[in-house]
Parts: structure tokens; C-alpha cells; sequence
């Protein structure tokens, strides 16, 4: 088990020292890209430390691999389910952006996220205190 999980802590490290290489070169030289809006952005007057902007960055490759392999998956088993779907997108291409829409809606490629409730409050009948997971 532990062999497993050396080349993916390795792959870690490496991704954390990329992220630290251009959050560096951004502060330096800022681009129009998202990790230059992170180095330089201000929240209520603040800036992000090294290792907030570091894990962000972190989690957006997370996020973006997360869902774009549940949207993908999701979203053949739709066509495969439907086939009538996929002979209109197959017969009409322009209808790809549309398609892609409906295959996020579709396949909810997030399922799985815990919020933690800031203050008590009732959903649908339910009472939630603060502190709650939900």
C-alpha cells in the first residue's frame, strides 16, 4: 500500500512546486490569467497568502478533473440511454453547446460536497443549527 502511494505524493510535490514557481513568476509578472488574478487580488482589502493561493490552485485542478470525468461519463450514459438524443447531435452538430448544457444539468457531475450551515436556519421542514454539516 505504502509503494502505491509514493508516486502520487511524488506527483503532489511536484504539481505544489509548479504552483509556487508561477505564483512567484505572477507576482512578478502578472498575466490575465486566474492564478495572476489570485497573486493580486484583494479580498475586503487582503491579499491571499502564498499557501491559500498555492491550495486554490489545487483544488481548481481537483475540481476541473472531478468534474469533467463525471461529465463525461455522465453524459455517454445519457447518450447510450437515449439514443434518439444522440442521432439529433450526431444529424445537427450546431447543437453541441446546447448539449453540453444539458449534459451538466443532466448528470449533476458534483454530488458530493459538504457545507457547514453558518447559522440555524429550516429547509423543506427541517431544522439545520449552526455548525451542521450539510
Amino acid at each position: 500500500m505504502v509503494q502505491r502511494r509514493r508516486p502520487a505524493r511524488q506527483a503532489q510535490i511536484e504539481i505544489f512546486n509548479y504552483f509556487m514557481t508561477l505564483i512567484g513568476e505572477r507576482r512578478a509578472t502578472p498575466g490575465e490569467d486566474l492564478v495572476s488574478a489570485l497573486v493580486h487580488g484583494e479580498i475586503d482589502g487582503d491579499r491571499l497568502s502564498d499557501i491559500e493561493i498555492l491550495f486554490n490552485c489545487f483544488l481548481l485542478i481537483l475540481g476541473g478533473q472531478e468534474t469533467t470525468r463525471n461529465a463525461i461519463s455522465g453524459g455517454i450514459d445519457a447518450m447510450i440511454r437515449h439514443p434518439e438524443q444522440r442521432a439529433k447531435l450526431v444529424a445537427d452538430p450546431s447543437l453541441m453547446p446546447t448539449a453540453i448544457e444539458e449534459v451538466l444539468r443532466w448528470t449533476s457531475p458534483i454530488t458530493h460536497i459538504m457545507r457547514t450551515a453558518s447559522r440555524d436556519t429550516e429547509l423543506r421542514g427541517r431544522q439545520i443549527k449552526q455548525g451542521d454539516s450539510v
